[in-house]
Order: structure tokens, then sequence, then C-alpha cells
């Protein structure tokens, strides 16, 4: 299972995304982007997911 947070944050067409999730076997994604994301239409501020919303984890 994972659960953590995914935030992002807009301005125009400019995206901050910052990735701090883990999982139950210590698993962990952490990372940013900064940059474009014209493709991207749900700019929503925040994103929080819980478990098994992700799939199986990277071993």
């Amino acid at each position: 299972m994972v659960s953590g947070t995914i935030t992002v944050k807009h301005d125009g067409d400019k995206y901050d995304i910052v990735f701090d999730t883990v999982d139950d076997m210590g698993f962990t994604i952490k990372g940013e982007y900064h940059g474009t994301l014209p493709e991207f239409t749900d700019r929503s501020d925040e994103v929080h997911f819980g478990p098994g919303s992700i799939g199986p984890s990277v071993p």
C-alpha cells in the first residue's frame, strides 16, 4: 500500500510538483518538478491519495 502526498501548485502554466510518498515496505518516492506542463488539465492545488490508489510499488 502507498500513502503520502503529491502537492501541485501552479501559476498560469508554470507548475511546482512535490512527491512525498511511502509504501508499507518502506519504499519511498521523493522528488520535485518545476516547469511547464501544458498538457495538464486538472489544476487541483493539492492531491492526497491513500493506500492502494497507486498500485504495486517498484522493488
